[in-house]
């Protein structure tokens, strides 16, 4: 295999007929990967090691942090809501349980009638 091809192959330059080539001079020797591996590692380090006219532009200090503020900040804020949402749904579900049913006794002595309210609004006579 040409170093050109396996070159442009690690730095993503290559045609689909060229990716297939690669690919199946890879699957021939083990020896083949040991070598697409040693290049691979080369390339990685030639990445640290460039010259400063062709660095990769990073982004300002200051607006990462800004950016970093925002994050934080959006992050504090929905533990906020959720701690809100969540108290306020178990305090409604609190004040809707009833009341447990309440126990009403009377004795009325035989051959009397009694008229009894209960406490759903309806009315029993005894």
């Amino acid at each position: 295999m040409e170093q050109d091809v396996l070159q442009r192959y690690i730095e993503g330059n290559v045609t689909t007929e060229e990716i297939e080539a690669v690919v199946d001079w890879l699957d021939v020797k083990e020896e083949h990967v040991k070598e697409y591996r040693a290049l691979h590692k080369l390339y990685a380090l030639s990445l640290f090691n460039k010259p400063e006219g062709r660095h990769v532009a990073l982004p300002k200090k200051g607006r990462m942090l800004v950016r970093t503020w925002v994050y934080e900040w959006a992050k504090i804020a929905a533990i906020v809501l959720l701690v809100w949402g969540g108290m306020t749904f178990f305090a409604q579900r609190g004040e809707e349980e009833e009341a447990p049913p309440a126990f009403q006794t009377l004795f009325v002595p035989a051959g009397q009638r009694a008229e009894l309210t209960l406490p759903d609004g309806s009315k029993v006579w005894l």
